[in-house]
């Protein structure tokens, strides 16, 4: 997140404003002063308050002055949304609202006197009196299984052609529609994140089985699960006993690699299940190459942070990845690009060695009822041509 300097011409609110909520990048909670309107918010490098997510536009709603706090949205891809409700021109805006720009929930307050000049991390106090009045939201949330599960589509790099796709949820209660970053920040707050993903996996695992076919379908886990393995494993038994010829893949974080031998342990378990393993986010903190050759995973998921802009990246940059992408193969591990955005990133994930992906540039995640569009789309062929290739 960036917050720049206002101009002097900008209106000034006697109001103290602030926005609190949540950021990815760091999973982190914290408040920063509006001190002088209009702002513009968006994903854009030029925007005044840039929130760091692909779901947020470059150019996503405005924060101005009008008989008051207003907030417009920007003619924003995945829109500007007030206590739940879409801002379809513009809103008037009173403390205590919750604004969500795309999948990024913010909450409006305001103070008495100035608590800040800019940007800082809530404290304990803070955070505990913010997640407090989320908590209720939240717990009717599990008890209502308000779970939207969702597919983004894992494709060949070379003819898109789809080949699995990584399940996904957010949250569907009225008023608490959340991003799974948001939930997962909560349900740790309150010690619930082990039910919350076993909640996604069975809701999402329901909504899948007529969808997948022979494709494969990877779900996720919670680095919380992997200190209790018998119960992530008999999680993941249940689900197999379901569908005993669906292609599935147990995704990992990294996060969670550092017992060797539990993840042997847990290799073995799965291997018994048919489930394949993946390493998730590989390449966040420790690199755990050494992982990679003692638990031997099917797939491994290379960061976003190895991806974004790769094709502007130094050769040595590029070096490393091809060799960290041939180092996979060799072992016959399938290496995944995540978080491709653009056709100069896909093309520079071709050049690296790279034959799968996920990313926007082909497709966000997507509800069960919105994929047989996308395939239809992907298979006349058209895209490909857009983006420079020729169809098979």
């Amino acid at each position: 997140m960036r917050y720049s300097s206002m101009v002097s011409a900008r209106k000034r609110d006697p109001t103290s404003w602030y926005l609190e909520g949540y950021i990815d990048v760091g999973r982190s909670s914290w408040r920063t002063i509006i001190q002088s309107l209009p702002i513009v918010i968006g994903r854009s490098d030029e925007a005044d308050l840039q929130l760091r997510s692909r779901k947020v536009s470059h150019r996503h709603a405005e924060l101005y002055l009008d008989d008051g706090l207003r907030v417009r949205d920007l003619d924003s891809t995945n829109g500007t949304f007030v206590n739940g409700r879409r801002v379809r021109t513009r809103r008037r805006l009173s403390a205590g609202d919750v604004i969500r720009f795309g999948d990024i929930q913010l909450r409006l307050a305001s103070y008495a006197a100035p608590l800040s000049t800019g940007t800082k991390t809530l404290s304990t106090d803070e955070l505990t009196e913010f997640i407090g009045e989320q908590s209720e939201d939240f717990l009717t949330l599990l008890e209502t299984r308000a779970i939207q599960p969702l597919f983004q589509p894992v494709f060949d790099t070379r003819t898109l052609a789809i080949g699995g796709y990584e399940l996904l949820c957010r949250g569907k209660l009225e008023g608490f529609e959340t991003s799974p970053t948001e939930l997962f920040f909560i349900a740790e707050r309150l010690g619930r994140q082990v039910e919350l993903s076993r909640l996604c996996r069975e809701i999402g695992f329901a909504a899948a089985e007529p969808l997948i076919g022979d494709a494969l379908l990877f779900v996720n886990s919670h680095p919380s699960e992997i200190a209790d393995s018998d119960g992530f494993l008999e999680s993941l038994s249940r689900l197999r006993a379901r569908a005993p010829g669906l292609r599935l893949v147990a995704e990992i974080h990294e996060a969670a690699m550092t017992d060797l031998t539990r993840m042997n342990d847990i290799r073995s378990a799965l291997r018994e299940l048919d489930i394949g393993l993946a390493f998730d986010d590989f390449g966040t903190g420790q690199s755990r190459l050494q992982a990679l050759a003692d638990v031997a995973p099917d797939y491994v998921k290379f960061d976003i942070s190895f991806v974004r802009h790769l094709h502007l990246a130094t050769e040595r940059r590029r070096m490393l990845v091809r060799r960290l992408v041939s180092m996979c193969r060799s072992m016959e591990i399938v290496p995944i690009a995540e978080g491709i955005e653009t056709a100069d990133e896909l093309e520079a994930c071709v050049d690296s060695g790279f034959d799968r992906a996920q990313g926007h540039l082909v497709a966000e995640a997507l509800s069960v009822e919105r994929i047989p569009e996308l395939k239809t789309r992907l298979a006349d062929g058209e895209f490909l041509v857009a983006l420079g290739h020729q169809p098979s």
